[in-house]
């Protein structure tokens, strides 16, 4: 839209200051750059998350024990029905 709205006003020649034209066209490189930017980053994400592979992740992790065997077996005995 603001790529348009700069074209009207170019061809129209609504702004003769240079300056404001100067303004305005770096304010259209400022939000090209940031969309860009933008756009970069949200598929970037998507990429990740679509081809993201949950199996290595889960395999290269050693399962760790909760407690200790000596700690399992004093629990044991502790709370078992004798």
């Amino acid at each position: 839209f603001y790529s348009i709205f700069l074209l009207i006003l170019t061809k129209i020649s609504l702004v003769k200051n240079e300056i404001a034209l100067l303004l305005l066209h770096s304010f259209w490189c400022y939000l090209l750059f940031y969309s860009l930017a933008s756009y970069y980053r949200v598929i970037s994400f998507v990429m990740f998350m679509l081809f993201a592979d949950d199996k290595t992740e889960l395999e290269d992790k050693p399962e760790l024990p909760l407690i200790s065997e000596e700690k399992k077996r004093e629990m044991q005995k502790k709370y078992s029905k004798n």
